[in-house]
């Protein structure tokens, strides 16, 4: 499985990956490789891991996002959007604990919003 090799590419974070990937599991979501990162998909996607490589020096993390994050109500206060727009992210900097009310209550919410609103994306027109 993919997820075994992406935390060996990152020791310093790999308790937190395989906490938060056994997490997932038991909530039911599947593992998929997307775009060479662990995405967890129930009905279509729903979060993802990413360790983001960073041009500016600065303390590496490992960011936890919620595809549909502006849809989230809990997202707004919980998580960061960064300059995105529709995803929503939690950083987990090295040696921090996981928020685990955080990461379950957006978790839930996020499953809840898969199962009951169907996802669409709509690409913007070029001009």
């Amino acid at each position: 499985m993919y997820i075994e090799k992406y935390i060996e590419l990152y020791p310093v974070f790999s308790d937190a990956l395989l906490q938060l990937h056994e997490f997932f599991l038991e909530m039911g979501l599947e593992p998929k490789t997307k775009f060479k990162l662990p995405f967890y998909y129930g009905n279509t996607w729903i979060c993802y891991l990413n360790i983001p490589k960073s041009k500016k020096k600065g303390k590496p993390y490992l960011e936890l996002c919620f595809v549909r994050g502006v849809e989230l109500e809990s997202a707004h206060q919980l998580l960061d959007f960064s300059s995105r727009a529709m995803i929503a992210g939690l950083k987990i900097y090295e040696g921090q604990a996981l928020n685990w009310n955080t990461i379950r209550t957006v978790t839930e919410e996020a499953i809840d919003l898969d199962r009951t609103t169907p996802y669409t994306f709509k690409k913007k027109n070029k001009k």
